[in-house]
């Protein structure tokens, strides 16, 4: 099976005042070609890789399968932690015009015991 043999960084590229890295990634059955803002390991198989052939040259693009899930990298937990975030901010804005308004720490407390309560159902 083919794998990337060589992944090394060629240069920069400025898109919309950001900076994204261009790498040259070579491929053991001699093809190489252009990764944009992802450094691919040596070994990574062929069958994990997305090959285009453009106007501009091969595009390679690593679909990562070992790429965590969940916001920032953090463990998902089935997504309550969305909802329970979510129904509390609701509540927050209701709020505002109500007998005594609530603040946002208030508000982080109210979705903390939404999520303790939406986990021990799931059990």
């Amino acid at each position: 099976m083919e794998t990337v043999t060589q992944c090394v960084k060629i240069k920069d590229w400025t898109k919309d005042g950001k900076s994204v890295p261009i790498y040259k990634v070579d491929l053991s059955d001699g093809k190489s070609g252009e990764s944009f803002g992802k450094d691919i390991p040596i070994g990574t198989p062929v069958d994990q890789l997305e090959i285009t052939e453009g106007q501009y040259g091969v595009k390679i693009k690593w679909n990562n399968p070992a790429k965590p899930q969940g916001s920032f990298g953090m463990k998902q937990r089935g997504g309550n932690e969305s909802f329970a975030l979510s129904y509390a901010k609701d509540i927050y804005i209701e709020c505002q015009d109500k007998i005594p308004p609530m603040n946002i720490d208030q508000m982080f407390q109210v979705a903390e015991k939404m999520l303790t309560w939406l986990d021990s159902k799931k059990k």
